[in-house]
């Protein structure tokens, strides 16, 4: 089974090969490394330009490439993180490789995480390759219900009759059994998912709060699982969304 995935690293460093699965895009932390790994992405918005980039829809300049994708931006992580050796170099055939494959696989995953979008020059930036944190030059919006909801569908329109998949981030009032504890822009997500994937029967919503409300030990009590909170997860995604 061939699978494409789009998402941060509590989906990208999760799924790995196996005799049985083939992904053509993820990423082993903490290195900056992984099977055709170009970046981390948290929003609808930056899904939908990154599919348009694969495919050779759009071009973007390396002004804003190294806004947007992680391995373009080597001066910012060289010193803090290890890449891939002779990355740069090798990322015209990691792009080429996911253009080929994309079109092909049997399964989508994107996580969609995050309403807060930074737009740079009309194109849809990652938050973490900001250069010194400096935001000031971004236009900075929260996207609304009703303008993910239509992402939603831009994004399956890419795949046709496919199988796709959507994470949403840890919801804290799930995992504690507490709605003190409730980020309301999580729960928009989490709703608006939901309400998609009920009506297109080729998606399904995968929550791992459920996973740690379960067993709390398999994350850190922030945003990134720990080493065993990623094989959970991978297990829990073979075994309930994908049938393996």
């Amino acid at each position: 089974m061939k699978i494409f995935c789009s998402g941060s690293c509590r989906l990208l460093h999760a799924m790995q090969n196996t005799d049985k699965l083939e992904i053509i895009h993820n990423l082993r932390e903490p290195y900056f490394e992984g099977i055709n790994f170009i970046g981390k992405l948290h929003d609808t918005k930056s899904h939908i330009q990154f599919i348009n980039f694969i495919k050779g829809y759009i071009s973007l300049d390396e002004e804003i490439l190294k806004r947007c994708y992680t391995s373009y931006n080597i001066e910012r992580w060289q010193k803090l993180r290890i890449f891939e050796f002779g990355s740069i170099d090798m990322i015209s055939k990691k792009i080429e490789n996911i253009k080929n494959n994309i079109d092909i696989c049997d399964t989508y995953i994107f996580e969609i995480c995050s309403l807060k979008l930074y737009k740079y020059k009309g194109f849809y930036c990652q938050f973490e390759q900001i250069f010194d944190n400096v935001v000031s030059e971004y236009e900075i919006v929260t996207q609304t219900e009703d303008d993910l909801f239509h992402d939603l569908e831009t994004l399956i329109s890419f795949f046709p009759n496919k199988k796709i998949i959507f994470q949403c981030h840890f919801r804290p009032n799930i995992i504690y059994d507490d709605p003190t504890k409730q980020i309301d822009n999580r729960e928009v997500i989490y709703t608006t998912l939901l309400k998609f994937c009920k009506i297109h029967k080729n998606c399904q919503l995968y929550d791992p709060s459920l996973l740690l409300n379960a067993n709390k030990s398999l994350f850190d009590g922030d945003i990134h699982f720990t080493y065993d909170g990623y094989d959970a997860t991978f297990q829990k995604i073979c075994n309930e969304y994908l049938n393996i």
